[in-house]
């Protein structure tokens, strides 16, 4: 477990580019406020500083901490404090969640785990929390820190503190000597810079943060050490567009339960033209399994199975074995050199005539066209196939009908995988990493489907 000079000495060997002061003085506020009582908490803070502090004294603390994303909405809300029963919020409470404050005083003592969950499940609709430990992390920090040479991981954040993907760069530099800089992405696409030195950091970004960078300023990407692009599928535009800019791409495969990523593909592997999410970090072990848990062979595609000490302890207040495989929902193959591909969610799969169709494969031939600036492919009832694929399209800056869409990828992708429905939407329901919320989606498509456009040939 950290201690508190360990804090103070990373902090005097500069770990966080921020005024460290104002994080010792915040942290400090946050330890008396516990008077040295465990007590359950939920994180809200909204700026980084605070942010830290709290998470810090949390940990220290040995408390159950709660990462909450404070821009929730109040079903959301309501499902996670009905889940983690705070006692206790650090962070201005939403106007929106005026029902909360006399519910705390309810809820029972504080159990005596120490825990860090973690919320996931957002883009299904309901809220859940992964139950994490500081080993757990550490485990992560220190796979990752083996992956890429034991040099100490310099990282600039720029993804929500509460998400996995922007809380393992805290622990990372925090435990390999590296330093922490927490820039907000708006004020990149501003046109302010980093005081980090790209050369020997790393950036963490969600596809469409690359691209929008991408458009900015390519040339400002590529001296990083490594940009690590994970949250969501790469379409082949993108991956093309970053190669041809020279981009040290790593692309990586993890999630919450996993305490991120469990597979990166190394930069120079993708500057010569691998397009997979790379090998097991060394803390990781992958196999693809059949419908009755027998490993497959290499190539073989199956679902993704992985056993690491960065696992999760199951979805609080459950428990799982730490120590046994965890299936994560996802369809992959590993090649004969370890390499992963993954092809997509099982629970998104569309079962179509028999056939199984990946969406993440139809949507990457619909945004090659150049025709949408988002798209999203799901399978809706059909009296004849069982499912019929349908694909919801945000118009992009060259104009292009769903007819000529349709036109163009039909020799790219067999019958099956066409989709028989159509149409244009204004915006895609997308959350801050770029994840889209599957249930208000599938809302979106119940209600847009009596007017699509059926294009099935």
């Amino acid at each position: 477990m950290l201690a508190h000079p360990f804090l103070a000495q990373r902090g005097q060997q500069g770990w966080l580019l921020s005024e460290y002061s104002d994080f010792d003085r915040m942290l400090t506020v946050y330890q008396q406020q516990l008077r040295g009582r465990r007590q359950r908490i939920m994180l809200l803070e909204r700026a980084p500083i605070p942010w830290l502090a709290g998470f810090f004294a949390a940990v220290l603390a040995d408390c159950p901490l709660f990462l909450g994303n404070p821009y929730w909405g109040v079903t959301e809300a309501q499902q996670a404090i009905a889940r983690s029963q705070p006692e206790r919020i650090w962070g201005e409470i939403p106007a929106a969640w005026g029902w909360l404050a006399p519910e705390l005083a309810s809820h029972n003592p504080a159990s005596s785990e120490a825990i860090i969950a973690i919320p996931t499940g957002g883009s299904s609709g309901t809220i859940r929390f992964a139950t994490h430990t500081w080993a757990t992390l550490a485990a992560a920090a220190r796979g990752f820190h083996a992956h890429f040479g034991d040099q100490p991981v310099n990282a600039l954040n720029v993804l929500p503190l509460y998400h996995v993907s922007g809380l393992l760069p805290v622990v990372r530099s925090l435990l390999s000597g590296g330093r922490l800089e927490c820039f907000p992405y708006a004020d990149l696409k501003a046109g302010r810079r980093p005081r980090l030195t790209p050369a020997d950091s790393f950036l963490s970004l969600v596809p469409t943060q690359l691209q929008t960078w991408l458009t900015l300023d390519a040339a400002g990407l590529q001296d990083w050490r490594a940009i690590l692009v994970g949250g969501g599928p790469t379409w082949p535009r993108l991956l093309t567009a970053a190669r041809q800019a020279d981009l040290p791409l790593a692309l990586t495969y993890g999630a919450t339960e996993t305490a991120a990523q469990v597979a990166t593909l190394q930069p120079w592997e993708f500057r010569a033209g691998r397009v997979d999410c790379g090998r097991s970090l060394p803390h990781a072990e992958l196999q693809i399994w059949d419908a009755a848990g027998q490993v497959l062979p290499a190539a073989s595609v199956g679902a993704i199975a992985v056993r690491a000490p960065s696992l999760f302890h199951g979805y609080y207040p459950g428990s799982r074995s730490p120590d046994e495989f965890w299936l994560t929902g996802d369809w992959g193959r590993l090649d004969a050199a370890g390499h992963l591909t993954v092809l997509g969610r099982q629970d998104q799969t569309i079962i179509s005539g028999g056939e199984k169709v990946f969406p993440t494969e139809v949507e990457a031939a619909i945004r090659a066209t150049g025709g949408v600036a988002d798209v999203a492919v799901l399978g809706v009832p059909d009296a004849h196939w069982g499912q019929a694929v349908m694909a919801l399209c945000v118009r992009s800056e060259m104009v292009m009908s769903l007819e000529d869409l349709a036109a163009i990828i039909r020799p790219q992708l067999a019958n099956f995988k066409q989709p028989k429905h159509w149409c244009w939407l204004p915006s895609l329901p997308r959350d801050a990493r770029g994840k889209l919320n599957q249930k208000a989606l599938r809302a979106i498509a119940t209600q847009a489907l009596p007017s699509s456009q059926n294009l099935a040939r």
